[in-house]
């Protein structure tokens, strides 16, 4: 007794799309949310016989989701096939024989073949056959193939098997198997003489039900066994999973069986768009109404969905020239994998909204620059909603707005009136001009040219005639004239220590400099930086790195020039979180990268281009020279080669410091 009341709570759980009336049922075949939010529930309506009821309205259905009805639905009729798996467990039934001498056997593999000729569809059903012996044909959608396989199926003996609920399993193994196309609806049919009394239907019956496959028997057997104990049992395997029992006695008693699967080859799709946004089990159900017949309702399904936030990533550059606007790239990511649209995307600049759309899309929006009239740092910001309610806020990033000296311009041109008399106003002034212009030719054409004048004869100027030495009386005693006689008196001329001359003198530069591109943000040094000495190293942090770039992109110590060789540098990477590359290509992490004049390199955000004063000595030719004989030191064997010195690159990578 608990055992079935077990069961009846299982399959009340476990039928998810199963539904029936007096009226006819209602069975949701399949739901496909692999384009969430964009579903599809295909939807099987039969009347009370079992025949499908087709050609209803979209007005008919209604669909819940979770309890909330669904706004909109599109509704059409899709043919998708039937998935069928054929069971022959040919007992000792199978082999008895009518008065033509063929047996049941011959009989069914007949009856089958008539579905695979003449009811099948080629290329849209999926149909399996399975024995005691073993698998006659598996998932095939060729009617012609089917039927070979069953001609050529002679059992070995017919014994059946020994155990049936392995050989159904193995029979639900292949109808659970992954349809061709999605709302494909599963059966399995078992031809069987009965089963014994003792068979565990229970847990069958819910492991079909939870695949959502239907299981039709047909009975194989003499004319009135069908009321046999084992026949009941056979029965009640259908009924538990929503089909049908057949009995089998000539070809045609199972057309009614091929007459249903042939109408749930057509399935009404019903499509709309979802508004969930948690993740979990969620429930569907219909509601059909059909004409002069009442209202269906179908049980619910339940499905799994998996819904998270989106992420945005905001990319943009660490300074802009001031422009009327400026296009914020942004970008969106869906870590559930279901890309949707977008109900709002906001633009903060210093954590103030300036702009609000609706897109289908992230893209770009758009940062009015006008208005700033000086030069200033700014923080950009995004934050977005998608059409389920779901908010996300992108990385925030610091962006300098460079604005240009203001420049005076000269006032626009005075109207000349209106723009009908500009023409034959400009055609009089040339007009004047012209006739002006010959008037002065003709009357200055016979002057002469005028006498020069005589240059004035300019006086000597008079000597200068000292003043007698004796002087007497005060200044005013002096005779009329006599202060001009005066001498001046010359002051000593004063002597400042004279600007040596040439040029002034430079700082001190090196045979290589990097010319900063991008220099990222937080205030990065713009100007050329040289490379002097035997190594230059690059970071974020001033105690690790004699060039320090104050971006978050950039490790504390990040890279390491040096100098290989005469006029030859390498760049190490220091073990950076980003890496450094040299013309987008990453440098190794073992023996660096040397470096060529324009040379573009990044380390994260921070871009600069390596460039050459002094170009490195061409390499000399080598040439085959000859063996000079070796010097004898007094026992006849060579002296010993000295060891050759380090290279510079080995020596400067003994300072790389660990990684980060």
């Amino acid at each position: 007794m608990k055992r079935l009341l077990a069961l009846g709570l299982v399959l009340a759980l476990a039928l998810p799309a199963y539904a029936q009336t007096e009226g006819g049922s209602a069975v949701i075949a399949a739901v496909d949310s692999s384009a969430f939010p964009e579903m599809s529930v295909y939807l099987s309506v039969n009347d009370a016989s079992g025949s499908r009821i087709a050609g209803l309205p979209t007005p008919a259905f209604a669909l819940t989701e979770d309890g909330s009805p669904i706004a909109s639905l599109a509704v059409a009729e899709e043919e998708v096939g039937v998935q069928v798996v054929f069971v022959l467990d040919t007992g000792p039934a199978f082999k008895s024989r009518d008065a033509n001498g063929a047996t049941r056997l011959d009989r069914l593999k007949q009856a089958l073949a008539v579905f695979a000729r003449s009811r099948m569809a080629d290329g849209v059903d999926d149909v399996t056959v399975l024995s005691p012996e073993g698998t006659l044909i598996a998932h095939s959608s060729a009617g012609n193939d089917i039927v070979q396989a069953l001609e050529t199926y002679t059992p070995t003996e017919f014994a059946g098997v020994a155990d049936h609920f392995p050989f159904v399993n193995q029979a639900l193994d292949f109808a659970a198997d992954a349809a061709p196309r999605t709302g494909m609806r599963r059966y399995l049919v078992f031809l069987s003489n009965g089963l014994e009394r003792n068979f565990a239907l229970d847990d069958l019956a819910t492991r079909a039900t939870a695949a959502h496959i239907t299981i039709h028997t047909v009975f194989v057997g003499p004319e009135g066994a069908e009321a046999t104990a084992e026949a009941k049992t056979l029965g009640q395997l259908a009924t538990l999973t929503g089909g049908t029992p057949f009995v089998f006695h000539q070809i045609d008693d199972l057309e009614p069986l091929y007459q249903n699967l042939v109408a749930e080859r057509t399935q009404y799709k019903l499509a709309y768009r979802s508004a969930l946004n948690v993740t979990g089990q969620h429930l569907l159900s219909a509601q059909i109404k059909i004409p002069n017949a009442g209202i269906l309702l179908s049980s619910t399904w339940a499905f799994p969905l998996r819904v998270e936030a989106p992420t945005v990533f905001l990319n943009s550059p660490a300074s802009l020239e001031r422009a009327p606007t400026f296009a914020v790239p942004f970008s969106v990511n869906y870590p559930d994998g279901h890309t949707r649209n977008l109900r709002e995307a906001i633009l903060l600049i210093d954590g103030q909204a300036t702009r609000s759309v609706i897109q289908t899309a992230g893209d770009t929006l758009v940062w009015p620059l006008a208005n700033y009239a000086e030069t200033s740092a700014h923080t950009v910001q995004v934050r977005i909603t998608d059409e389920l309610g779901l908010m996300a806020e992108s990385n925030v990033l610091t962006v300098t707005v460079n604005v240009a000296p203001a420049v005076l311009l000269a006032p626009p041109p005075t109207t000349l009136g209106p723009p009908g008399l500009v023409l034959p106003l400009a055609v009089l002034l040339v007009s004047t001009g012209l006739i002006g212009g010959v008037a002065w030719w003709w009357l200055n054409r016979n002057r002469r040219a005028p006498t020069p004048a005589a240059s004035p004869v300019l006086e000597d100027t008079q000597p200068f005639r000292p003043l007698p030495k004796e002087r007497t009386g005060p200044l005013g005693s002096l005779p009329k004239g006599a202060l001009n006689a005066i001498p001046r008196v010359s002051m000593p001329q004063l002597h400042f220590p004279k600007r040596p001359a040439g040029p002034k003198p430079n700082p001190a530069k090196g045979k290589a400099y990097l010319e900063v591109l991008e220099a990222g943000g937080g205030g990065a040094p713009r100007a050329d930086i040289e490379i002097l000495g035997a190594a230059l190293t690059l970071g974020r942090d001033p105690s690790e790195a004699a060039i320090t770039f104050p971006d978050t992109s950039v490790s504390r110590r990040h890279a390491r020039i040096t100098e290989a060789s005469d006029c030859v540098y390498k760049i190490f990477d220091a073990g950076s979180t980003s890496g450094t590359w040299v013309n987008f290509e990453q440098v190794p992490a073992e023996g660096g990268q040397e470096l060529k004049d324009g040379d573009v390199i990044n380390l994260g955000r921070v871009q600069m281009r390596f460039k050459q004063r002094v170009v490195p000595p061409p390499k000399p030719a080598e040439s085959a020279k000859p063996e000079a004989p070796l010097p004898e030191n007094g026992s006849g064997s060579p002296p010993p080669k000295a060891e050759a010195p380090k290279p510079a690159e080995a020596v400067a990578s003994l300072g790389e410091s660990k990684p980060e």
